[in-house]
């Protein structure tokens, strides 16, 4: 019999590869390389900027129409805080930083959706399953690609994961 180690083990090796696959499909689909993509990977860039320059006096946009709040009626605020926060830390560009957080927002996903249909069914093949049909949705990669919605993947990943965690309904 195998202890609880060696289950544990196997999980980080199956999420590992999990990753890596979805690294893979990111990279050769365009997703997670140059430029963030979508109609509004700009309007997240430029969010992000207006946030770093701006700090802390972020509660108003003077740069648009003449000035309107900044999160008011628009998208909240945590995705830009945290690629701000990754700009302030590591240094790297606005667009960079929006990029960085779509591709962690679409591994948390992955992993989240992986890890709750494994615990719900108790079945290592219904999560792999369940991931590999949601990377080969289409309309999971039009997310960012396309529509370039950056903080509902965020939203995703984050929903995703807390069902993952949550307890087992059995």
């Amino acid at each position: 019999s195998r202890g609880l180690g060696d289950v544990y083990k196997r999980q980080l090796i199956e999420l590992a590869a999990l990753v890596g696959i979805t690294a893979w499909l990111g990279i050769t689909s365009g997703t997670f390389t140059g430029f963030p993509k979508g109609f509004d990977g700009i309007g997240h860039v430029s969010k992000v900027n207006i946030l770093v320059r701006h700090f802390p006096y972020i509660a108003w946009n003077n740069l648009w129409y003449s000035g309107s709040p900044t999160f008011t009626g628009s998208y909240p605020p945590p995705f830009h805080a945290l690629a701000a926060l990754l700009v302030w830390e590591a240094g790297v560009t606005p667009a960079d930083a929006v990029r960085l957080v779509g591709i962690g927002s679409v591994l948390l996903v992955v992993v989240g959706i992986y890890g709750f249909a494994r615990s719900v069914a108790n079945s290592r093949l219904a999560g792999w399953l369940a991931a590999l049909l949601l990377l080969g949705t289409p309309d999971f990669w039009a997310q960012l690609l396309y529509f370039g919605l950056y903080t509902r993947m965020l939203a995703l990943g984050c929903t995703s994961c807390l069902l993952y965690t949550s307890p087992s309904p059995r």
